[in-house]
């Protein structure tokens, strides 16, 4: 069974077949790494293949890959459902059989698989006998009978001399790996309530809770993409940072004698919460229709694109006056009149009238805008809307205005900085003139100081850039002013050091290439080979000045386990204009592997806006602004694209915007410790494939500017200019 991706640079020979035709392996080779044995399952729609190891039972569906594993886990014994056609794990099913649950009497249990087969599906029996209760034994079974759909039960047989009585602690943990950012939904008094995964459910919460539930079913979601659970007889629903956790009663089992749990259902494939409530509908409730109900309108992903679109053709400015155009699409073919109107701080500019001539065929009206003297205001980004005016309807779209520069050039300074062990790396600091970044290229591609002269509101025009001082130098005079400068990023100068639960931890701004765990740490860039060499582009009418480093692995020093990676290369470039505030990384990560890659790329980023992690408050987007001061506590919520981590209510505001669309942006919320965001893509490749995100970094002057950058979520670097 294949896709067809990567065949014409896959070689290798049929090297062995199972005896019932189910598992066919071949052996694939290339000049980096040793032979590699894969697994191909082969067989007629709807066919259940089985692996089985030491280590694992394994069935893979059409749709799911189901993984057992077999020894003891020293915790709570669990199942993963991984999605087949992206390799995404979806859910993870854990249980505990007590009280206590966790540890619980089958918490060091060793697993013995039986597998079943009948006309209607397979089941997987994993038995243990407990040493903690003797003469019971307790079966966990698993059946997969249709489409992204399994059913878990519990069975203990009481073999002892004594009547037992035992329940069972069944949690599932929605993963969706790939989702940006997941919902979930329920029927509490008889309502549907959607809320963000990360809040919600609370079940100690007064407003509400599992007593409440009118339906006996959860479900989380995102991006087309939903994990569901349905049950019929628990005792008590939990949450326990799980989707639900369900108390399952076997009751009194007398000697002899044996007790099986009701089913939990387990949905796990495409759809949204309505894909699980129409199961349980039609297979597990009594009830052809629930009366009664709210709020049961669709909250899955958004359309891609909505019927009218308003876009700006070039968001960036130089100077004090942009020239740009603004682009209008109907995705109907009916043609549509309207006048078209421009909002901007200096007031309200009429574009005149425009005629839509159906989907495919944008309007395109060009535009002058003169925008307030940088000097005077010391603002970057301003609040800019188009407004289209039809005799039926008014829409209106915020589009992204940025003034990224001046026009002066940018100081370029290249200089070396000593590190623990003897090494030497070269370091490149640019100067804008209103704001400096300083680099170590060769190390993870770090930035690790984002400076601007204090107080960055009163910096008016800036200065003419001169050559930095040392990069070990926190704050260093102003040439014209005398203010200081204020370091913006929190990392570790000049050599990484552990750091909370990160070792080796180096702060600022680097990319991480991560095939599983964190995004800091040791990652397979860190074998690789680095280069880099300073830049100078001319992309969207700016001129950019900054520097591209390439890490590219290589087969000498790379681990065994990673030799699969050779070729593999990541390029960041950064870029800033004259005169300006803006910082943009721009990643692209190169396939050159034998094989397809799925991986993470992440951009991380640790802030101090105003030189501190003290006191700062993050602002994001979830269904509208929300924000959280410094409390003990971390809180990984997503944002929609944008971040925004102010010093107080009056400082400087270091702003995050993502061009990925399908990018996960986390707030990155530390508690005490600081606001740290990570933007994270997900990679799928295949050999000679490539994929590029780019991320915006700004220090606006304040809170209402960074939110005056909200409008370029979504909105790519232009190419080079011809």
């Amino acid at each position: 069974r294949g896709d067809g991706a990567g065949q014409a640079t896959q070689h290798g020979t049929v090297a062995a077949v199972a005896e019932d035709a189910e598992a066919i392996e071949t052996a694939s080779s290339s000049e980096f790494a040793p032979p590699v044995f894969i697994p191909l399952h082969a067989g007629p729609t709807g066919s259940r293949f089985v692996e089985q190891t030491e280590a694992h039972v394994r069935v893979i569906t059409d749709d799911l890959i189901v993984t057992a594993p077999l020894p003891s886990s020293g915790w709570q014994p669990s199942f993963s459902v991984v999605d087949r056609h992206t390799g995404n794990e979806l859910l993870r099913h854990s249980c505990g059989l007590g009280p206590p649950f966790a540890p619980s009497a089958i918490s060091n249990c060793s697993w013995t698989p039986h597998i079943t087969r009948d006309e209607t599906g397979l089941t997987v029996a994993l038995r243990s006998q407990p040493e903690r209760i003797s003469g019971v034994t307790f079966e966990r079974l698993i059946r997969l009978a249709g489409s992204s759909m399994l059913e878990v039960q519990y069975r203990l047989v009481n073999g002892s001399s004594s009547a037992c009585t035992l329940e069972v602690s069944a949690g599932t943990s929605a993963e969706l790996d790939g989702v940006r950012q997941s919902q979930i939904a329920c029927v509490v008094d008889g309502n549907v309530i959607v809320d963000e995964s990360d809040r919600f459910p609370d079940w100690d919460d007064p407003s509400g809770g599992a007593s409440h539930l009118s339906e006996p079913w959860i479900a989380e979601f995102g991006d087309g993409m939903v994990v569901g659970v349905i049950w019929s007889d628990a005792r008590d629903v939990t949450s326990d940072n799980r989707l639900a956790e369900l108390i399952l009663p076997f009751g009194t089992v007398a000697p002899g004698g044996t007790a099986t749990t009701a089913p939990i259902a387990l949905y796990a494939g495409p759809g949204d919460w309505h894909a699980v409530r129409s199961r349980w509908r039609s297979q597990y409730s009594s009830q052809s229709s629930t009366s009664g109900h709210a709020g049961t309108q669709s909250h899955g992903p958004a359309a891609a694109h909505p019927s009218i679109e308003i876009t700006i053709e070039r968001p960036f400015a130089v100077g004090n006056q942009v020239t740009t155009s603004v682009s209008v699409t109907h995705a109907n073919d009916d043609p549509m009149t309207g006048h078209v109107f421009l909002e901007h701080p200096n007031g309200t500019t009429d574009l005149g009238e425009v005629s839509t001539r159906g989907s495919g065929n944008p309007v395109v009206v060009p535009v002058t805008l003169a925008l307030p003297e940088w000097g005077t205001t010391g603002q970057a980004a301003f609040p800019v809307s188009v407004t289209l005016a039809t005799s039926e309807t008014t829409y209106r779209f915020p589009v992204p205005i940025v003034r990224v520069g001046d026009g002066r050039p940018v100081g370029v300074t290249i200089g070396d900085i000593a590190q623990n062990g003897g090494v030497t790396r070269q370091t490149i600091t640019l100067d804008t003139g209103r704001m400096r970044v300083k680099a170590i290229p060769t190390e993870r591609g770090r930035i690790h100081a984002l400076e601007t002269p204090s107080p960055l509101a009163t910096n008016g025009a800036g200065h003419t850039p001169t050559p930095s001082p040392p990069i070990g130098t926190r704050f260093a005079s102003h040439p014209d002013t005398g203010h200081e400068w204020t370091n913006h990023l929190f990392s570790s100068v000049p050599d990484p050091k552990p750091w909370v639960w990160f070792n080796p931890w180096f702060g600022g701004v680097s990319v991480h290439l991560r095939d599983g765990g964190w995004h800091t740490g040791t990652t397979c860039l860190d074998h690789a080979r680095w280069e880099w060499h300073p830049v100078e582009t001319r992309r969207g009418g700016v001129l950019w000045n900054g520097f591209s480093t390439t890490a590219t692995v290589e087969a000498s020093g790379i681990p065994p386990d990673q030799a699969r990676l050779v070729g593999l290369s990541v390029t960041t470039t950064y870029l800033v204009a004259g005169g300006g505030t803006t910082l943009v990384a721009e990643t692209t990560v190169t396939n050159g592997t034998q094989s397809r890659l799925h991986s993470n790329l992440t951009l991380g980023t640790y802030l101090q806006p105003g030189g501190s992690v003290n006191d700062v408050v993050v602002h994001y987007l979830r269904h509208g602004e929300r924000s959280r001061a410094r409390a003990h506590g971390t809180l990984w919520s997503t944002t929609e694209g944008w971040i925004a981590v102010a010093s107080g209510n009056a400082g400087p505001a270091l702003t995050i915007v993502s061009s990925d669309s399908h990018a996960r942006m986390m707030c990155g919320d530390m508690g005490l410790l600081g606001v740290h965001p990570f933007i994270s893509s997900e990679i799928d490749l295949v050999p000679g494939g490539t994929q590029t995100s780019t991320t915006y970094i700004a220090v606006a002057r304040d809170l209402d500017e960074a939110r005056a950058y909200r409008p370029l979520v979504g909105t790519a670097l232009p190419m080079a200019d011809a």
